[in-house]
């Protein structure tokens, strides 16, 4: 099938995204929240095992770890692209719950959302 990339590409494919999501510091089950998948499949891409890897999964890979989905292909050496506002505020989210400055960073309040979101804003600008 045309799109689809088997084999030992597949193999390529699995490190290229296990070195991703390790670069993002994610689990594979916050990967798979992310894409919809269960963290056992997250797993059997990574190992090379699944048999058609689809473009359109590798764009979903693509986006939720932040790099070109050439770069997953194999097409391209370059892995980072620009971060879109909601990746960097996500990054900085998990970060907070990693040192317990946040405790889950799926129920906070929108409020909070915009004022970090002005506090940074300030920040960039020289206001704080």
């Amino acid at each position: 099938m045309k799109g689809d990339y088997e084999g030992l590409e597949n193999i390529e494919i699995g490190k290229r995204l296990l070195h991703a999501r390790k670069d993002k510091d994610l689990t594979r089950i916050e990967l798979g929240k992310m894409i919809n998948l269960h963290e056992s499949t997250i797993l059997r891409y990574e190992k090379g095992l699944i048999k058609n890897v689809s473009l359109d999964i590798l764009k979903q890979f693509a986006e939720a770890l932040g790099v070109e989905t050439k770069f997953l292909i194999g097409w391209e050496q370059k892995e980072v692209k620009e971060k879109t506002k909601e990746v960097l505020i996500t990054e900085l989210l998990r970060a907070l719950a990693k040192d317990g400055i946040i405790k889950d960073i799926n129920n906070i309040p929108i409020e909070t959302l915009e004022l970090l979101v002005k506090t940074i804003h300030l920040m960039n600008n020289g206001s704080l």
